[in-house]
């Protein structure tokens, strides 16, 4: 099987002494694997989890960043504050910012651009919000407005998460052979549409240790987004495991 990346997206959850508690009890319990293990804890919890991690190869990415390196942006951090402390990844575009927080393409478009410039990966959110609206141009069409202006040579630093809305959190996954042909298509779009034809694409949505081995095993499934169930020690462990 292919290396795949498994990316554990902690939300607002875990105080500063949860978080050190799970990353030294992972180190502890954990079998190093091929795979890339990125955690994504709170930001405030991101230096101390960063430390725990360092002799390891397991990676710790941020769950936002602002457009700006620097300005009166108050409560924001920076791609370039992040990048500075040792942080490797960014989640952008995560539907929940888009839902609560009013993100559009145009500020997500933003922020990637600045977190390339200041060497950050991205991991960028699309989905369809309804299961009903599964129309993949709809798809083509966040993606071509989130990646305007990003140049060819910074795609390899790109990861494109498909996440269907209505999944996250719901405890129904899409179907893993479903989600590989998205997948699939989302590469092909990509190919096509900027002439690289390398893109990784991971999915995330409702899973856990009795399906993600599923989507793992897809050919087009380059990795997978863990919410919830990444928050569990035990039920991370046996994900990333497989």
């Amino acid at each position: 099987m292919n290396k795949k990346t498994i990316i554990a997206n902690w939300k607002m959850n875990k105080s500063l002494a949860k978080s050190i508690n799970f990353a030294k009890n992972l180190i502890k319990n954990y079998y190093e694997t091929d795979n890339n293990i990125v955690i994504c804890p709170s930001s405030i919890c991101i230096h101390d989890v960063l430390k725990i991690f360092s002799d390891t190869n397991i990676s710790v990415g941020a769950q936002n960043c602002f457009w700006a390196d620097r300005g009166a942006y108050t409560g924001e951090i920076s791609a370039e504050m992040l990048h500075e402390i040792g942080v490797e990844y960014v989640i952008l575009g995560h539907s929940e910012r888009r839902t609560y927080l009013s993100e559009t393409n145009e500020i997500i478009n933003k922020k990637i651009l600045n977190s390339l410039e200041n060497n950050l990966k991205v991991i960028l959110c699309i989905g369809e919000k309804t299961r009903q609206n599964n129309n993949i141009n709809s798809i083509f069409t966040d993606i071509e407005e989130c990646l305007k202006s990003v140049p060819k040579n910074s795609f390899n630093d790109i990861i494109v998460a498909y996440e269907p809305v209505w999944a996250i959190g719901s405890g129904v996954s899409l179907d893993p052979e479903n989600a590989n042909i998205i997948c699939e298509n989302i590469q092909e779009f990509v190919e096509n549409k900027y002439d690289f034809c390398n893109i990784k694409t991971i999915y995330g949505g409702s899973l856990n240790p009795e399906n993600s081995k599923n989507f793992l095993n897809q050919p087009k499934i380059d990795g997978i987004l863990v919410g919830n169930a990444s928050l569990d020690l035990n039920k991370f462990i046996k994900i990333i495991s497989k």
